[in-house]
């Protein structure tokens, strides 16, 4: 296992996000120059000289059905990237570029709208791939807008008129127009990792740690108020924090010991529920009784489902091994599970896979022989 969490140690866009750099971001003052695989490519802001565009619609035949899961895959023959969607009982089609011909992505960065189901991703400009901006794309219309939003975005706020978004050491929270709201943390002699929006959006969770230290948790208020030191334990590191869904409890990993640690939501009456796991995001089940994580169990490693109360248990194949950084999520009717792993023990390929809680109905969902990731269900809408 990598010695810190926080050092420059990427593969995907989460495993970048989790670090506090999601992806690599060029802008008109300067270069963050976060490693991003063989794609390095930098994001240059919307407006550049009327070279481009800010909005656009593509011809199509009205609404379409939304899928239950997007991900983001690699055709490895033609070096292009597409976003495709997964329905149960459908199987998967191509979202972008599509039948409409809409922005194609040109890595794996992908992160859906919680309100809306808009997908958030990155493309070229239209008289210039080479340099890359953000789109917003309705799958349902096809309608899209490139959003000028600065640094490389992490993650929506709840009620989705928010993000985190990270450049230069300083994570920000900005609207989708780019205006700064906050500042979350800033390179004054700390090293921060990805913000976790708490239930209400009124909080973000952030572990911090200093020169030679060890990370602790904050909770940093959005209306002003001094962030609050939640853990305060020198010769522990607290990294990767989780809300429940309810706001009650936080999960996060602890270190040196690589334990699953579940506290309440100002950090007291911590215990431990299972080590060591793998580096992860800890998603919590929609009902807030189970974690999801990478570890092991009785020697199988795998995903894992571990109760808060109870017994973990790992409900994936043995022998299959999970991304480094574990991408899993939750299906919001919590009986199935999306996740990312390699297609086989000698394989450097990722694919993004589903399985039932309970252990059945494996299945592949992205195609064999590319390179998938970041699997993340859409929001039920009404």
């Amino acid at each position: 296992m990598p010695a810190a969490l926080d050092e420059p140690w990427h593969d995907m866009h989460f495993r970048d996000a989790f670090l506090g750099c999601a992806v690599p971001v060029l802008t008109l003052s300067g270069f963050n120059m976060t490693r991003h695989k063989s794609w390095v490519i930098g994001i240059l802001l919307c407006p550049l000289a009327g070279a481009l565009a800010c909005s656009g619609t593509e011809p199509g035949d009205g609404l379409v059905p939304l899928p239950e899961l997007v991900y983001t895959e690699l055709d490895i023959a033609g070096d292009l990237w597409s976003i495709r969607g997964y329905t149960e009982g459908e199987g998967s089609r191509e979202i972008a570029p599509g039948p409409s011909g809409v922005p194609r992505p040109v890595h794996d960065f992908l992160i859906v709208r919680p309100t809306t189901g808009e997908l958030l991703y990155v493309s070229g400009l239209p008289d210039n791939p080479d340099i890359t901006g953000y789109v917003l794309l309705n799958p349902a219309t096809g309608t899209f807008s490139r959003p000028d939003i600065p640094g490389s975005v992490q993650d929506w706020s709840p009620a989705g008129d928010l993000l985190t978004t990270y450049f230069g050491g300083i994570h920000m929270v900005v609207t989708v127009e780019g205006a700064t709201r906050a500042t979350v943390c800033e390179p004054s002699g700390y090293t921060c990792g990805a913000p976790h929006w708490a239930p209400d959006g009124n909080a973000i969770l952030v572990h911090r740690r200093p020169p030679g230290g060890q990370a602790d948790l904050w909770r940093v208020p959005l209306d002003g108020s001094p962030p609050i030191n939640l853990t305060q334990t020198p010769d522990a590191s607290e990294i990767g924090p989780s809300y429940s869904p309810d706001g009650r409890l936080i999960a996060y990993e602890r270190q040196p010991n690589w334990e699953l640690v579940v506290a309440q939501a100002d950090g007291s009456e911590p215990r431990p529920l299972i080590a060591p796991v793998g580096l992860g995001n800890f998603p919590w089940s929609p009902d807030g009784l189970s974690i999801a994580v990478d570890a092991s169990v009785g020697g199988q490693s795998g995903l894992v489902v571990v109760p808060t109360e109870g017994d973990p248990r790992v409900i994936t194949p043995p022998g299959e091994t999970l991304v480094i950084v574990s991408e899993i999520a939750w299906a919001p009717d919590g009986r199935r599970l999306a996740y990312g792993a390699f297609h086989g023990a000698a394989s450097d390929l990722t694919g993004v896979f589903l399985i039932n809680v309970d252990g059945s109905g494996w299945r592949q969902v992205s195609t064999p022989g590319n390179q998938a990731s970041l699997g993340t269900w859409m929001p039920d809408l009404p």
